[in-house]
């Protein structure tokens, strides 16, 4: 759906080294039809924002900023109706975004509730295509054939049962996010990274029970 973009701008000098995890947002989850805000500080030149959104609507519009500035959409989709609302899994990113202490803000038209978070990295100058999984089960493993070793790739698991899902562990990741769902129609989320190995990356997220799990990895050099 999405072809590697190179974000290296003219007049720019090449970040030193692969890209690293500089650190996670506060995240947002909650319902009541109100568009989510958080703070996040950043030190790094990239953010990924990750988030399953519930609207009432087959068409909704998803929209991320950061401090302000529009955020690339990576990934964006419906996964179909259940009871008249509709379960996006999304992933936007910005290079370059203001740092320090940052409102990040993803806002949906027809919103009913959505759980969502970021995490910055350092040097980042490319991203590439976005990736995307499910399964009902306990356990979601998404692979990715990490040729370039010295890619970093960013990992989020998200999913619901209407009550309490929750992401127990992930494996093949480092774990840098997560939240429990807190209520029907938010989701449980988990956020990780890991670097490439030269050859297929394997990253597993593990519920607390069976459920309908999403995943996305979204691949940054």
């Amino acid at each position: 759906m999405f072809g590697a973009v190179n974000l290296l701008l003219a007049g720019k000098a090449t970040p030193a080294g692969p890209p690293t995890f500089d650190s996670a947002g506060a995240g947002y989850s909650a319902l009541g039809g109100v568009n989510g805000s958080y703070s996040h500080d950043i030190a790094g030149n990239f953010v990924a924002i990750f988030g399953w959104v519930s609207t009432t609507s087959a068409s909704s519009t998803i929209t991320a900023t950061v401090g302000g500035q529009s955020a690339t959409s990576a990934y964006d989709v419906t996964n179909g109706n259940y009871g008249g609302y509709y379960y996006y899994e999304i992933a936007f990113y910005l290079l370059n975004p203001p740092t320090g202490s940052q409102t990040i803000a993803v806002d949906a038209t027809s919103i009913d509730g959505m759980t969502i978070n970021s995490v910055s990295c350092n040097n980042v100058t490319t991203v590439d295509t976005a990736l995307y999984s499910a399964i009902t089960g306990t356990a979601l493993t998404a692979s990715v054939s990490s040729s370039n070793a010295s890619n970093l790739y960013l990992f989020a698991a998200m999913g619901a049962n209407g009550a309490s899902a929750d992401f127990s562990s992930l494996s093949g990741a480092t774990s840098r996010y997560s939240v429990a769902e807190n209520a029907a129609r938010t989701a449980a989320l988990i956020i990780g990274d890991a670097p490439g190995n030269g050859s297929t990356l394997s990253m597993t997220a593990t519920a607390n029970a069976s459920f309908g799990i999403n995943g996305i990895i979204l691949p940054v050099g």
